[in-house]
């Protein structure tokens, strides 16, 4: 992977959610995403983590993007104080491949222990609220069918696998978690 360079960005003073995305294309990896980002004015990526679906980027696997210690611009409204993590696909008709699943869990359990997020937590008030792990179209102020409608349909059961691995976790065996 090519290492990204960023424009200035703000630092992020805390992490109350992750927000789920789908890249709405085919094709994609951290790097082609960084240069369109920066094609429409962005500092860069605007995600923190993407996973590749095999089109330009091995299926599954997780590219680090934006660091966390700093803002994200990928959710209009949640970007101060959120991970974006951007699934390489269009979620509207399919879902997410296996490897793709497999790789958001093990992320997504390892990014709520480091926080000790409970993935079934609330962020938010009134019409602001979301969840602690949500799509992108719950975020307030956001527009978007992102992260897709079948993607969208399965955050109960990404859900219910994160807490399932934290509750069996063991931070000396990554083997142990369910994927």
């Amino acid at each position: 992977m090519k290492i990204l360079n960023f424009d200035v960005m703000r630092v992020m003073k805390e992490v109350n959610r992750i927000v789920l995305h789908n890249s709405g294309t085919d094709f994609g990896n951290a790097e082609t995403f960084h240069k369109a980002h920066k094609k429409i004015g962005y500092s860069g990526l605007g995600y923190h983590y993407v996973i590749g679906n095999g089109n330009g980027l091995e299926d599954g696997y997780i590219e680090v993007g934006r660091p966390e210690k700093w803002q994200g611009s990928h959710a209009r409204g949640g970007n101060k104080d959120s991970i974006g993590i951007c699934l390489v696909g269009n979620f509207m008709e399919t879902e997410p491949t296996e490897a793709q699943y497999k790789s958001l869990i093990r992320l997504l359990t390892q990014i709520c222990f480091r926080y000790n997020f409970d993935p079934y937590g609330t962020y938010g008030e009134g019409k602001k609220q979301s969840g602690v792990i949500c799509g992108h179209r719950d975020v307030y102020g956001s527009s978007t069918d992102c992260p897709g409608d079948k993607f969208y349909e399965m955050l109960s059961r990404v859900r219910d696998d994160v807490k399932w691995n934290l509750i069996n976790y063991n931070k000396n065996r990554v083997s142990s978690i369910k994927s």
